[in-house]
């Protein structure tokens, strides 16, 4: 970690390209990079020296024979920092994934596979449904790619002309190593030139993490391309990092994530972040996927897609730049868009939704009772709903709107009624 200083003032100079006054992404100001790195270089070097006392005392374990009781009875201190990785590395051990199997991303029945070179960069994508102006892209998080949206991808081609793209790092698209080539900016760019590549006019933008944190900026810096905009569980830019309280997306795994190839070695080690993530794939509730052999098979597809140090760098690079990154506040999105949170979301507390809100100028909110962070793989039918009738929804004027609204109603009370009222409170709203 030598260079990481000099690394960091470079960084701090070109992350987001532009300083505020020129741009709609900004960087954030050296000071906030300096404290970011600081934090980040004290959590690389704790991360070293688990990792250290880990590989010791498995090599003691070897090479002399000394038995783990043992050791736990000399060293409890190092024994408690080693017992969360000593367990994931046996629980997690990563399978040895032939790279040649089709896994489920290969898929026939998702649409028709195809390839485009974008700015040297060679972008894989999905396309299904009759081609017409009803464009929708879908835009997935991480760690997630086209598959992710499995489930929305065969009912929104019914109408729609539907683009379900791997985003570059991700997946079957191209994955450059250095975090110079995920810079906001540059990323908009390219789906600039894809869109124009494909000669679409104007689309809609369906998001959620990453591709809704893209969606967002896209949507600013090219308004006339983008109709309609739907972010999933993802608040404006610049309220995305204040998560809520106990998330796991917290400053720790933030700061961590910037320091550079790390963060890769560690994810790439086991499948135990992938497990942690998709958990809720396995978890019995209103999914149509709890069958175990669908369990089976969507698990080992996403061990494929992240197997090895490559597939987790692009991801993270992503993070680092966005990290780094603020929108102009004064910016407002003027397409029609479509706010979807769940009850249960631990990354963000529902006024992220709210606030978020005030800068679109024609919002609404859409809650999903019981949904995580991940609702459209968890809530499908419920997801699959809200998108459609938005997609063909018809306006109303505000009037017509808040004399039905349901916040009237005596039942709703306390934070949701507060969200039902901001829900119907701003412009002309998409009715769903």
């Amino acid at each position: 970690m030598p260079n990481l200083a000099k690394r960091t003032l470079r960084m701090a100079k070109i992350i987001g390209g532009n300083s505020k006054k020129d741009s709609i992404v900004y960087s954030i100001s050296m000071r906030e990079c300096f404290v970011i790195y600081v934090q980040s270089i004290i959590i690389g070097i704790y991360i070293l020296f688990k990792n250290a006392v880990f590989y010791i005392r498995s090599y003691v374990d070897k090479k002399f024979g000394v038995s783990k009781k043992r050791i736990i009875r000399k060293f409890n201190v190092l024994s408690s920092i080693t017992d969360k990785s000593s367990k994931n590395r046996i629980n997690g051990t990563k399978n040895n994934l032939n790279r040649s199997i089709t896994p489920g991303t290969h898929r026939s029945d998702l649409g028709e596979h195809k390839f485009i070179r974008i700015k040297q960069t060679r972008f894989h994508y999905v396309e299904k449904g009759e081609k017409n102006d009803r464009v929708v892209l879908l835009l997935h998080g991480f760690p997630d790619c086209f598959y992710g949206w499995r489930n929305q991808i065969d009912i929104l081609s019914d109408q729609n002309h539907v683009i379900a793209l791997d985003l570059k790092g991700f997946n079957n698209s191209d994955k450059p190593l250095t975090y110079c080539h995920y810079k906001p900016d540059r990323i908009c760019y390219e789906l600039k030139c894809f869109i124009d590549a494909l000669q679409i006019k104007s689309f809609c933008i369906i998001g959620h993490d990453i591709g809704a944190l893209l969606g967002w900026i896209f949507t600013l810096k090219y308004p006339d391309y983008v109709n309609k905009f739907i972010s999933i569980s993802t608040p404006h830019p610049n309220l995305f990092w204040n998560t809520a309280k106990g998330s796991k997306m917290t400053n720790f795994w933030f700061n961590m994530i910037q320091i550079p190839f790390l963060p890769e070695m560690e994810l790439s080690k086991d499948n135990s972040f992938i497990h942690e993530t998709y958990k809720h794939l396995i978890v019995n509730g209103s999914s149509n996927e709890i069958n175990e052999s669908k369990q089976s098979i969507l698990m080992e597809t996403y061990d494929y897609v992240f197997s090895q140090y490559e597939d987790y760098s692009g991801g993270l690079h992503y993070l680092r730049n966005l990290r780094l990154c603020r929108v102009d506040e004064s910016c407002l999105i003027r397409c029609p868009c479509i706010l979807i949170f769940g009850t249960n979301n631990s990354n963000f507390k529902l006024d992220s939704a709210i606030r978020s809100a005030e800068y679109c100028e024609n919002p609404l909110i859409k809650i999903i009772d019981g949904a995580g962070y991940w609702p459209h793989q968890t809530h499908v039918d419920e997801m699959n709903k809200i998108l459609l009738k938005y997609l063909v929804g018809e306006k109303k004027s505000t009037e017509e709107i808040e004399s039905s609204s349901p916040s009237s109603s005596p039942l709703r009370k306390g934070l949701m009624s507060r969200v039902m009222d901001k829900m119907y409170s701003v412009g002309q709203q998409y009715v769903v």
